[in-house]
């Protein structure tokens, strides 16, 4: 199984060490716009590689744990590139603005989650599989 994590804070972090937990078989490639939580992601061995826009195609899961407002800005492409054997699943807080930034298309069935974290810490080196 592929998986494809955007946004390696907190949440994306916590949702990448659960994942190994529970499967064998699993390539994690993940993002962030800090590069420190990329490298560090990879060296503690949270995810496998650093994900790449040409993988999209090859990717099963695609977790977006990233603000409302990226979601809604990035989801219209995510959606353009997928296969049909990709999900998407978004961890914004809010569903509304999401689903209403992509009613029109034609791939926008989408599994939301709306995500609930009681730490205020959000950076990679403080996910643990148990937030999850």
């Amino acid at each position: 199984m592929k998986v494809g994590i955007i946004g390696l804070g907190l949440i994306g972090g916590s949702i990448a060490l659960k994942l190994k937990d529970l499967f064998d078989n699993l390539t994690i490639y993940g993002y962030d716009i800090d590069h420190d939580s990329i490298s560090y992601s990879i060296k503690s061995k949270i995810i496998d590689a650093k994900y790449d826009e040409d993988l999209l195609n090859e990717l099963d899961y695609i977790f977006l744990a990233i603000p409302v407002e990226s979601i809604k800005n990035q989801l219209q492409n995510y959606l353009d590139k997928i296969s049909e054997k990709t999900l998407i699943i978004d961890l914004g807080s809010t569903k509304f603005q999401i689903c209403n930034s992509v009613k029109d298309h034609k791939k926008k069935e989408l599994s939301g989650r709306p995500s609930y974290c009681r730490y205020r810490i959000f950076r990679t080196w403080f996910s643990h599989k148990g937030l999850i």
